[in-house]
């Protein structure tokens, strides 16, 4: 598997919203173990009060990053 840096800028209106979608990725991520491995996820206050992230991740190739993404909403 290869290392992936992910930028998600502004996603989340609050702390909530990023924690709900975080679980969600957590879930999806299980049923993805063969291509997907979360590693780490850092918050990131946007200049507009938003909050985005950056995540790492362990993938077979980028369209398992992809497949992961689309399937929280990302």
């Amino acid at each position: 598997m290869d290392l992936y840096v992910i930028r998600r800028r502004g996603m989340w209106a609050n702390e909530t919203e990023m924690e709900a979608a975080a679980a969600e990725s957590a879930r999806v991520g299980e049923e993805m173990t063969d291509r997907v491995r979360w590693i780490r996820s850092y918050a990131v206050k946007e200049d507009d009060g938003r909050v985005g992230s950056v995540c790492i991740y362990e993938a077979r190739d980028p369209d398992a990053i992809r497949e992961h993404g689309r399937r929280i909403g990302a």
